[in-house]
């Protein structure tokens, strides 16, 4: 797939625009186990729109947060966890047309439990974050 662009009738330039949200159900929905490594594949949609001629600069990032003991406890806007991972931001346009993936390793010693997983996509103009929980057992 190439980006592309064509006159729209109100005579901006149309182009493919990309935007992003997490991730593939399979990143979240099995059980992590201490050590291991979080793939989280990003899913990219694209369409196209009346669109500035230069791309939009976007940041993607992921963290994980744990352990807790149960849902309610991970979603408290003042939950902290013992165990906290940064996955490296993911630079993109809004004109990519790869679909990115962010890293994140479990430490080695993570307690079991819950884990809350936080994406956020951010550009020039705000940004937009997610959450999710995922299971750490112990091995």
């Amino acid at each position: 797939m190439t980006a592309c662009a064509s006159t729209a009738a109100d005579g901006g330039a149309r182009q493919a625009v990309s935007t992003f949200t997490c991730c593939i159900r399979h990143d979240v929905n099995r059980t992590y186990h201490p050590g291991d490594l979080v793939t989280i594949h990003w899913i990219r949609e694209t369409s196209e729109v009346v669109a500035p001629s230069k791309p939009t600069p976007l940041t993607l990032t992921a963290h994980l947060d744990g352990a807790f003991d149960g849902v309610a406890q991970a979603k408290t806007s003042s939950a902290h966890g013992d165990n906290q991972v940064s996955a490296p931001p993911v630079q993109v346009t809004d004109r990519t047309l790869r679909t990115p993936i962010s890293l994140l390793r479990i430490p080695v010693g993570a307690a079991p439990g819950l884990y809350n997983l936080t994406t956020k996509v951010a550009g020039p103009g705000g940004w937009v974050s997610g959450g999710t929980i995922i299971r750490v057992t112990a091995r």
